[in-house]
């Protein structure tokens, strides 16, 4: 395994390219060596909320895209976030007046 982050009961493994062996085999590999790996280790796993191999997912609210290279936020939370910056810095400049 190349990397595997956890957050609560949460795990993103993200596995590097390799020089040797097909993208499409490591990705068909990949999901199989983690839930040995799980097994072993006697962690639980749940085939219903496991995902991948995949370009594109979704892992603790943000977005993660390997075709794009990018990382982004869904809409509808920016929106609420800019919504928020606006209350607060409305409310400041009312208490500076």
């Amino acid at each position: 395994m190349s990397f595997v982050c956890d957050l609560l009961d949460d795990y993103l493994k993200i596995e590097a390219r390799s020089l040797t062996v097909p993208a499409e085999s490591l990705c068909q590999a990949s999901p199989s060596s983690m839930i040995l790996a799980f097994k072993t280790l006697d962690i639980p796993i749940s085939a219903a909320t496991t995902e991948g191999p995949c370009k594109v997912l979704q892992f603790m609210g943000i977005i993660l895209d390997s075709h794009k290279m990018e990382v982004r936020q869904r809409e509808d939370k920016i929106e609420r976030i800019k919504t928020a910056l606006r209350y607060n810095l409305s409310n400041l400049a009312d208490k500076r007046t």
